[in-house]
């Protein structure tokens, strides 16, 4: 006897689709390219999702809301800070930080500070600079004086 392909497999071969998989693929190729086109001028992107998002067995609400999901989780799992904007279109801002991080703010600011004098030590050293500098002046100046 026959058996039908449960419905849970069936709705799990649609959500996993290769077309949902290729239309995600797409959308974060796009995502990627402005990324990389703007990342030298600014951190963040204003992307315009696809409205138009329609997959054979599911509603086109259906379609969007797993497509938005897939494309959501990648954005996420890459590090990046998203908010959507769903009115009038669906819009999504993606930001990320190019400021360096803590650790190598501290470690370029020690390399600094050893190669920095302080103001008052830059005086000292000044100061006995000019002091060795007149002892020796009055040194010679004395040495001709007891000739």
């Amino acid at each position: 006897m026959a058996t039908l392909t449960s419905a849970e497999i069936i709705r799990k071969r649609t959500i996993n689709s290769p077309e949902i998989q290729e239309m995600v693929s797409n959308i974060l190729k796009d995502i990627e390219e402005k990324i990389s086109e703007v990342s030298s001028e600014r951190s963040y992107l204003t992307f315009e999702m696809p409205k138009d998002i329609f997959i054979q067995g599911l509603a086109k609400k259906n379609s969007q809301r797993i497509v938005f999901y897939k494309v959501i989780q990648a954005i996420d799992a890459a590090g990046f800070d998203l908010t959507i904007y769903m009115k009038p279109k669906v819009v999504f801002h993606i930001a990320w930080i190019t400021d360096m991080d803590e650790t190598e703010a501290k470690k370029i600011d020690r390399f600094i500070a050893e190669h920095t004098k302080e103001v008052k030590e830059q005086k000292e050293a000044e100061q006995v600079k000019h002091t060795k500098k007149r002892e020796k002046q009055n040194r010679f100046l004395s040495s001709d004086d007891s000739s």
